[in-house]
């Protein structure tokens, strides 16, 4: 039988000899394998073996480090995404809260709060008879009648847009009620807490002559607004006009004067001559206002059959009507300064309001009342010749 020959490189350079200890087949030479041929093929083999495993294992780190990145970045999204959240939560607060203030500040109409606060600031400092009696005691009083006062106005102004939501459509939009960004349930209960609180303050100071004043104030205006039978009186212009002076010329700053007289300083009740200009003067101012706030509105009271002055003359005439009694006002000032005993005040009477009438006249040239914007501007411009002249009557003596 024919046996098969081992491949040549498996050889030697040199047959050997069988060795006789060892057994070999009979009629075969035997052939042995080099030692390093076993060496070269055992290394090559751990070096698979370690090439394979150092392979797997930096795949393994490289699959790992991939993981971790995606898992740190998956979080840091995470965390990115609820701080976002957050900030977002908060900035919708804030937002909330800024738009609730504004509807808030259009609904109180703010310059009417401060016309109170400078007419009660203006009939209490004509109780004071000395340095002396400005004190922390009388300051106390002073903005505690002026909380009750304005509490009253957030009430007039609140009240007045109630009945007027549908001439605001056409006249003032932007309003609150008119424009739907508040809601008449908002409404009623925001001008019910304010007439509410109004009326606590007045309790809770326990002053007759300021009761009196915020019920005759709060009935007056009312009447002005509400629809209800032989009321709304500012359908017509001289209810309108009634309606304004006696409750803003007359009741408010008598009330607020003999509050400080006889309530804070324990003094008897009178009349000064300083109290006496300053109710006839703010009662033309407030005629005047009350025909000057209706010129623009002409379009929807017509439309609501509300016969203002405005609509039965025209813009030109009410305007030019409005500016001749400010007019007067500052020539009838003039003429009670120059009455004045005591020179300082006549000096500063006579001086300041004759200043005043001549701005009066150059800002009423200059302005086109056929222009609902410029027209608004001088009605804020009146409102600031009425604050002014809350400042100059303490000193008519």
């Amino acid at each position: 039988m024919m046996q098969r020959r081992p491949h040549p490189r498996y050889y030697s350079n040199s047959r050997t000899t069988p060795d006789s200890s060892s057994p070999s087949a009979p009629g075969c030479s035997t052939v042995q394998l080099p030692h390093s041929i076993g060496k070269q093929f055992k290394d090559k083999t751990a070096s698979k073996i370690k090439n394979a495993s150092g392979y797997q294992n930096s795949s393994y780190e490289c699959n790992s480090n991939e993981h971790f990145k995606r898992w740190s970045y998956k979080n840091s999204k995470c965390a990115n995404t609820e701080a976002q959240v957050e900030d977002c939560g908060s900035t919708n607060t804030s937002k909330t809260l800024m738009d609730s203030l504004k509807l808030f500040y259009v609904f109180t109409r703010p310059y009417a709060c401060f016309g109170v606060i400078f007419i009660i600031a203006s009939s209490s400092l004509i109780a004071i008879e000395s340095v002396s009696d400005i004190s922390l005691h009388f300051l106390v009083a002073l903005l505690k009648v002026v909380a009750a006062f304005s509490c009253l106005i957030i009430y007039i102004n609140g009240i007045n847009e109630l009945y007027d939501i549908e001439i605001d459509k056409i006249n003032k939009p932007y309003l609150p009620l008119a424009s739907g960004e508040m809601t008449i349930e908002t409404g009623v209960l925001t001008v019910s807490y304010f007439a509410l609180l109004a009326f606590a303050i007045g309790i809770s100071i326990g002053s007759t002559s300021l009761l009196w004043g915020i019920f005759l104030f709060f009935i007056i205006l009312s009447a002005y607004s509400v629809k209800l039978p032989f009321l709304r009186w500012k359908s017509s212009a001289i209810g309108a006009a009634s309606s304004m002076f006696t409750s803003f010329a007359v009741v408010l700053p008598v009330s607020s004067y003999l509050h400080m007289q006889t309530c804070v300083f324990g003094r008897q009740a009178n009349f000064p001559r300083p109290l006496a200009f300053g109710t006839s003067a703010m009662s033309l101012f407030f005629i005047v206002i009350a025909l000057f706030k209706d010129i623009p509105d002409i379009e929807g009271d017509r439309k609501f059959g509300i016969h203002s002055l405005a609509t039965r003359l025209g813009q030109k005439k009410v305007f030019w009507i409005c500016v001749y009694l400010l007019e007067l006002v500052y020539t009838f000032a003039i003429v009670v300064g120059a009455a004045s005993s005591h020179p300082w005040s006549k000096h500063i009477t006579v001086v300041s309001h004759a200043i005043l009438s001549l701005i009066l006249w150059k800002q009423a040239k200059s302005t086109n009342y056929m222009n609902k914007s410029e027209i608004s501007s001088f009605y804020q411009f009146i409102w600031k010749l009425l604050y002014a002249e809350c400042l100059l009557i303490p000193l008519v003596r």
